[in-house]
């Protein structure tokens, strides 16, 4: 499998996931420029605070279930677009 069809793969495993919580805006992989793998990290943005809350909250649940690491999870203000009103 090439580098990109397994990043391709990657972003549709991560949307995938996380539809389960709601519709998303956006989410991104973060690539490493230099070496154009992942850098084991990702961004997603919910159009709905509750669904970016119940995604969180279902993060924290299966950490302390299963003892993995805690992932760190930013909570990001809910702003109003001017170009969405």
């Amino acid at each position: 499998m090439s580098g990109a069809a397994f990043r391709h793969l990657l972003f549709r495993s991560l949307i995938h996931r996380f539809r389960a919580f709601g519709p998303l805006r956006y989410a991104r992989i973060t690539i490493d420029k230099a070496t154009g793998r992942s850098r084991g990290t990702g961004f997603v943005c919910f159009w709905n605070v509750e669904h970016a809350n119940a995604a969180i909250d279902e993060a924290q649940r299966v950490a302390s279930e299963t003892g993995a690491n805690s992932v760190p999870v930013s909570r990001i203000f809910q702003y109003s677009d001017p170009l969405l009103t």
